[in-house]
């Protein structure tokens, strides 16, 4: 007689699940070609020429500043004319009356490879929080598994008006793994950067596969029609401080020749660094330079960042999920970051355990850095500075603030409108308030990326929402039975 057990029940479930689509997931798993020769499994929304009409701009362009009745002209993807009453008798309107009209959010590090793992989270159990069961995932994950948790995550931040995103594969487990959630990227039409990094669970005493670094670089980037000229390609290291097992810790000479490795092929660094301490180990190995990014702030003195702003070293800050730890006297230090003169920049982190709601994410660093610094004071960042960080401040970041960030003649058409009258922002006079007090996804009117309509009144433009939920669940049919810890 068979015997049964939690894990057997669990993957006979699994086994159910799979066997309804197993003919074409099977196909899915074994012949998936994500090379950058691929045609795109999505053919995006075509670009066209338009005309925003009097909305509110927004620019983060400090010589145009904030126009409360103004145009932005798009044509062939580029904006080529900001301002009141354009003529441009050719393009098709988009009446923005009532809206805010503003350049996309820029998000600076977010780990997409797990979007699809909130399906077992749970709160009441540890084995089942962030860190543990991203880590049984990870080791189990397929190169189309991460193609479609990197759509996933994409069209839900699409939603909230992300249209640049930092892609921090912090799981990038071999060529067709990188080539995958590229491939996803740029199907998806997002602009941003794919950061290569090791694998879950990976050897920590052997440096990363440069060779595939530079093949990744050779076949996806050399050649800007192999992502559309929108993405572009860096490093995420592995941590730098013993104790972080399940992410893995590697010696500053391993990472120095990871990190040589890098630089000889002329590839931005992130490195995730909140402990005490490390901007000053990191400088005495001579690490630090304007190509590297570092994550979560949280324990720098005022020489650490002074430091950092003589190297040029930009930091990034993920609210949502530094709020909540640590227990021993760490606070998220973007106030002093911003006073020190640190470029500063917002990002998700993982959507596991929360979602891609930005204006949540601008909204718990404010309040949050208002009740430490309290109010009414003349160093509490303002609305206005948020909006800042979460746009043209994360273009810098990554290296594309000529490229995007702001509404600026040349600059590509990252553009997002909200409805300045539903409910919950109206009647609205203060349009920086409105945004990070009291906006939510659901006031997005219209996403353009790159001159592409992706978004309109919550619903996906030319990207098939049905498809991609159909083949998450079918990843997560077959991962399922790895959640378990048992």
């Amino acid at each position: 007689m068979q015997s049964f057990n939690r894990r057997t029940v669990i993957a006979g479930g699994a086994a159910l699940g799979t066997g309804l689509v197993g003919a074409r997931y099977a196909h899915a798993q074994t012949a998936p070609d994500f090379a950058a020769a691929r045609a795109s499994a999505n053919p995006l929304t075509p670009r066209r020429e338009y005309i925003i009409r009097n909305a509110h701009l927004l620019t983060m362009d400090s010589s145009l500043g904030e126009i409360p009745a103004g145009d932005v002209h798009v044509r062939d993807g580029q904006i080529v004319a900001v301002g009141a009453n354009i003529a441009a008798p050719n393009a098709e309107v988009i009446e923005g009356r009532g809206m805010i009209c503003m350049p996309g959010f820029v998000d600076t590090h977010w780990h997409l490879w797990n979007c699809n793992c909130r399906q077992w989270v749970r709160t009441t159990d540890n084995r089942y929080s962030y860190f543990p069961l991203t880590s049984r995932i990870g080791v189990r994950t397929q190169p189309a598994d991460a193609y479609r948790a990197a759509r996933f995550g994409i069209a839900e931040g699409l939603l909230t008006g992300i249209t640049t995103v930092h892609n921090w594969c912090h799981n990038t487990r071999g060529p067709a793994w990188a080539d995958a959630e590229i491939s996803a990227m740029r199907d998806m039409g997002i602009r941003g950067r794919y950061s290569y990094g090791g694998p879950q669970q990976g050897p920590t005493d052997k440096i990363m596969d440069l060779a595939d670094l530079a093949r990744t670089k050779k076949d996806w980037f050399v050649d800007p029609a192999a992502t559309d000229g929108r993405l572009s390609l860096g490093i995420c290291s592995r941590n730098l401080v013993p104790g972080q097992s399940l992410r893995g810790t590697i010696t500053f000479d391993i990472a120095k020749r990871d990190w040589g490795g890098a630089r000889e092929l002329g590839l931005p660094i992130t490195l995730h660094a909140s402990p005490k301490d490390l901007v000053f180990e990191l400088e005495k190995q001579g690490l630090l330079g304007a190509d590297v990014q570092l994550v979560h702030p949280m324990f720098t003195v005022a020489e650490e960042r002074a430091i950092l702003k003589s190297r040029g070293t930009s930091f990034a800050s993920s609210p949502i999920g530094e709020v909540q730890r640590p227990p021993d006297g760490g606070v998220v230090q973007i106030n002093e970051l911003l006073q020190s003169g640190v470029l500063t920049s917002l990002s998700l982190d993982e959507t596991v355990a929360g979602n891609a709601d930005y204006f949540n994410v601008m909204r718990v660093m404010f309040k949050y850095d208002k009740h430490r610094v309290g109010e009414g004071r003349d160093n509490l960042v303002t609305t206005k500075r948020l909006v800042e960080m979460a746009t043209i401040d994360g273009a810098k970041a990554l290296g594309l603030e000529k490229t995007t960030g702001s509404l600026t003649v040349g600059k590509r058409a990252d553009i997002i409108l909200i409805r300045g009258d539903d409910f919950n922002l109206a009647p609205l006079t203060n349009p920086w308030d409105a945004i990070v007090l009291h906006a939510q996804p659901n006031n997005v009117a219209l996403v353009m990326a790159d001159g592409r309509i992706l978004a309109q009144d919550g619903k996906l433009s030319g990207i098939d929402h049905g498809k991609i939920m159909h083949e998450v669940r079918e990843t997560n049919a077959r991962l399922a039975v790895f959640a378990d810890p048992s």
